[in-house]
């Protein structure tokens, strides 16, 4: 766990949602992952197998992004304009800088980028952290407790008593 931490886990005071205050942990981790590496995500080629690519999320469906399927992409989306790769060569056409990662990933994508493969390394975001701030103790656990102090003690009392203990 050390190795995916940006910083070393601290305690600060923080507001919560429902306006009360209370110490909780500040966990700030980096962007990338520490136990697996990332990618590929673009064959280079459409004779690569599926160890060569990431996947393709389609109305739910998974789907390898091998060689096979980037060639057939047209196909897939009955649409003659999803073509990839080089015809002749096979070499599937990539992002392959920081730069043409942004350009290419961009939802108004200009014409120079369309029908490429966005690959976008997890250098080019190293720098990207994320924090999170978690209460170090359930703030319902009070709550409870005195809930169920109050119940047992007013169940408890003498039935001619006109006076009970409230917490």
């Amino acid at each position: 766990m050390q190795a995916g931490l940006a910083t070393p886990i601290t305690i600060e005071s923080r507001t919560l949602s429902d306006g009360s205050t209370a110490d909780c942990y500040k966990i700030v981790v980096t962007g990338t992952p520490t136990d697996h590496e990332m990618g590929p995500w673009c064959p280079s080629n459409i004779y690569d197998d599926a160890t060569a690519g990431g996947i393709w999320l389609e109305n739910g469906e998974v789907y390898d992004v091998d060689g096979a399927f980037v060639k057939n992409l047209a196909t897939f989306y009955n649409d003659d304009t999803w073509m990839l790769y080089n015809a002749t060569t096979g070499e599937i056409t990539k992002t392959t800088t920081e730069t043409e990662c942004d350009e290419a990933a961009n939802p108004n994508v200009g014409e120079e980028y369309e029908n490429y493969c966005v690959e976008c390394l997890p250098s080019y975001v190293e720098d990207l952290t994320h924090t999170y701030y978690i209460p170090s103790y359930s703030q319902n656990r009070c709550n409870s407790l005195c809930i169920f102090n109050r119940t047992w003690w007013r169940s408890r009392r003498p039935r001619n008593s006109y006076k009970y203990r409230t917490f």
